[in-house]
């Protein structure tokens, strides 16, 4: 397909999201209002059926709608966290793209070796001699256990952190019982380490710089 850029698509479908759900802060309230309601019906219906009485079809209409409401903040809950999804996406495809463009317009033998640094909020900066080094403790100080939650970002087919090692990785680092995809280049771990804060909502500063 000519002139096809995916980010757009991606942007269209993160925009349509947002403009399709209304704001979950303005439901906080009354969603909690509603689940309350819901769990006191619950236990008056059950209450009722232990005795044996009949139960009345104004509590059983008022069930139904707090059930219908909970049931569409779930919905919106769920397309929120995917508006979330589609813009960490759109950032990651745009980097890729912008990789692309550089690696193809800067065609050239290898440079020297890369060094990479982390910026983290707190002060804390981590970069050592060698990039993998950087990059496992990057992942080790933002948490391997909430790293691998994310099974969406992956490398090698894997998921970037995981209790189970890749039998079909080409390298990965084992530390603290969690395995470590680190076979990819520097400005992929880069790339990643960005991703990884984006989806914890860590705001790093990330940098590749000539040794």
């Amino acid at each position: 397909m000519e002139n096809y850029n995916p980010l757009e698509t991606v942007e269209q479908l993160r925009a349509w999201v947002e403009k399709s759900i209304p704001s979950l802060k303005d439901d906080t309230v009354r969603m909690t209002a509603a689940k309350k309601r819901h769990r006191t019906v619950m236990g008056v219906i059950d209450r009722l059926d232990s005795l044996q009485i009949p139960i009345s079809e104004d509590i059983v209409s008022e069930k139904e709608s707090l059930e219908e409401l909970i049931t569409a903040s779930n919905e919106r809950e769920v397309l929120t966290s995917l508006a979330k999804e589609l813009s960490s996406l759109a950032k990651e495809i745009n980097r890729e793209l912008r990789g692309e463009r550089s690696s193809t317009t800067n065609k050239r033998r290898r440079g020297p070796a890369k060094k990479l640094w982390v910026s983290f909020p707190d002060g804390t900066v981590i970069c050592e001699s060698k990039a993998i080094d950087t990059f496992v403790k990057s992942v080790q100080y933002m948490g391997f256990s909430r790293v691998a939650k994310l099974q969406t970002i992956r490398a090698n087919g894997h998921p970037i952190v995981s209790l189970i090692p890749n039998e079909a990785s080409r390298g990965f680092r084992e530390l603290d019982g969690y395995f470590v995809e680190t076979h990819m280049s520097t400005k992929n771990k880069a790339r990643y380490i960005q991703r990884i804060a984006d989806a914890l909502r860590i705001d790093v500063s990330v940098d590749v710089t000539d040794e």
